[in-house]
């Protein structure tokens, strides 16, 4: 990997609510442990026993 670049960084224009911000932030944090895996698996490394703590986030709206 060359650059690791922000999910954001490739659509700067900003849209929507705090509703759509809601939907956008559930559909990240879901798909997070897949990447994670993924990248895992990649790498040849095995999860962590202890997982990590969620962290809580509020809604904004």
């Amino acid at each position: 990997m060359n650059k690791v670049r922000m999910l954001r960084s490739f659509d700067r224009s900003l849209y929507g609510g705090h509703a759509d911000f809601d939907a956008a932030w559930e559909q990240i944090r879901g798909a997070v442990p897949g990447i994670v895996a993924h990248v895992r698996t990649v790498l040849g490394q095995a999860a962590p026993r202890q997982q990590l703590m969620q962290q809580q986030v509020r809604s904004i709206s």
